[in-house]
């Protein structure tokens, strides 16, 4: 028997261990915050936070919480958030398309570890200053 996940080889161990023989997860031990960042391609099974990540002008991972069990809604093995998640608006002449999220471990930098990314329906066209992404539950989920 296998087991399939998503992410780098040393995520995945971590994760199936986490899960099948109850070791501690080190990267979310003591960790309140995640991070979602804007992708404008999938960012791929091995990638992380930073690729294919959007550029634009004023740009910035948005922070969500792990301490409140009411930011996002699990069930029938989907996820997605309870309230809106916003990032900064655009400034400058973008001229980018959001097709994908992450959720990961870093606001920037840093290791970039992802733990889950998936499409956003409808994309968002950021093509021009004043424009502000924002990600809903109708717009954004992971599955597993």
């Amino acid at each position: 028997m296998s087991a399939k996940t998503t992410g780098t080889v040393s995520y995945s161990n971590s994760l199936l261990k986490y899960v099948l023989n109850n070791t501690a997860y080190t990267d979310l031990t003591g960790t309140d915050s995640l991070f979602v960042a804007l992708h404008t391609a999938s960012p791929g099974v091995g990638g992380n936070s930073s690729t294919n990540e959007c550029g634009y002008t004023g740009y910035l991972r948005a922070e969500t919480t792990r301490t409140d069990s009411s930011a996002w809604t699990v069930s029938s093995n989907t996820a997605s958030p309870t309230v809106s998640i916003t990032f900064p608006t655009s400034s400058g002449s973008p001229s980018e398309t959001a097709s994908f999220f992450s959720i990961g471990l870093s606001q920037v930098g840093g290791s970039n570890k992802m733990l889950v990314f998936g499409p956003i329906a409808p994309p968002i066209s950021i093509t021009s200053a004043g424009i502000t992404p924002v990600l809903s539950s109708a717009s954004i989920y992971t599955e597993i």
